[in-house]
């Protein structure tokens, strides 16, 4: 996004320059709100998926499905979320921004594997361990979609991705105790 300026924007939004410098200071500013409504309307899908699914590993499905760029709309918001989370690699205050969203995105899917197994009484850090693998993996999918489409077509990402599911979840009750341990 280094041809991304606040003047490209007005044009493209049909605004002048001056009102678009009402709303934002900089650059980083309005990247910083593009990554939030992209972060807001992808949990929405989610968090709604997660509600409508009565099957929980579905739902788990669904919900990660929401995060990976299989239409346009979710192609263009992983390009700001990458694109956000470089520059807040080098800026503290974005960084803890990227945390924060980061965070809230692994709360809900743990909970949603956690709702695969409801009578597991879970180790602490065994949901959250599962959600970070489970999300790293929706992270390197986006990255190579984003970089070669034709190389990960849709449906070879969705095959990736619920594969990538069944192994960590099988994992996941192997590791299971008869009577679980107690958080």
């Amino acid at each position: 996004m280094d041809g991304l300026t606040t003047r490209a924007v007005a044009r493209e939004a049909g605004w002048s320059a001056g009102v678009l410098a009402h709303y934002f200071d900089n650059r980083e500013e309005l990247l910083l709100a593009a990554f939030r409504l992209v972060f807001d309307e992808a949990m929405e899908r989610m968090q709604d998926t997660l509600a409508a699914q009565l099957d929980p590993t579905q739902a788990l499905t669904s919900a990660l499905l929401q995060a990976v760029p299989v239409n346009t709309r979710q192609h263009t918001e992983a390009i700001v979320w990458f694109t956000f989370l470089g520059l807040a690699a080098g800026q503290p205050a974005l960084r803890v921004e990227a945390q924060v969203r980061y965070g809230l995105w692994l709360d809900v899917i743990e909970q949603a594997v956690q709702a695969v197994y409801p009578d597991r009484r879970w180790v602490k850090t065994e949901a959250r361990r599962i959600a970070r693998v489970l999300v790293s993996h929706v992270d390197g999918l986006t990255v190579q979609t984003i970089f070669d489409p034709q190389g990960l077509p849709i449906q070879r990402l969705e095959s990736q991705l619920r594969e990538c599911i069944r192994v960590t979840l099988a994992d996941a009750a192997s590791r299971r105790s008869p009577e679980g341990p107690s958080n």
